[in-house]
């Protein structure tokens, strides 16, 4: 393998762990949606999907610290899953909060609301969609890489 692909091999692993944390960060610790009325503020959390963003996070976690010490296609497939369901599941948990957040404004008051995404739906859906984009396209340069050094 040359050098200038394996370093490539190498960014792509720490872009992969870069994304997992900020997918832990979102799911953990980052608001979702928010309520804002007259002087009542509620900010809506994870909830339920929060595990299965969690295990996403950590098993991406996981698979691009793997993706760092060893190259296997077999990786970068399930990194694709991971981050096929941690796509998902995020823009679930976007769409379930902000629908939460909006039940709460109309249950609470009939004055003026303001109802917002949080940073945990921008951040979780982000990092979600960059592993999905950075495993795509790893796949797609190791299908060329082989296709190369193929015989023929």
């Amino acid at each position: 393998m040359r050098r200038s692909a394996r370093r490539d091999d190498i960014w792509m692993g720490v872009g992969v762990i870069a994304g997992s944390l900020v997918l832990l960060v979102a799911a953990l610790w980052a608001p979702w949606a928010t309520y804002r009325s007259q002087g009542v503020t509620l900010t809506f959390r994870a909830g339920w999907l929060d595990v299965i963003l969690v295990l996403c996070g950590a098993l991406a976690l996981v698979l691009g610290t793997l993706t760092l010490v060893t190259f296997r296609a077999t990786i970068y497939w399930g990194l694709l899953a991971t981050s096929c369901v941690a796509v998902a599941c995020s823009l679930a948990l976007a769409l379930t909060r902000i629908k939460d957040a909006n039940d709460a404004a109309q249950s609470l008051t009939s004055g003026s609301t303001q109802t917002s995404f949080g940073v945990g739906a921008v951040l979780g859906t982000a990092a979600a969609v960059l592993l999905l984009v950075l495993c795509v396209v790893q796949l797609t340069s190791m299908k060329e890489r082989r296709a190369r050094l193929a015989p023929g």
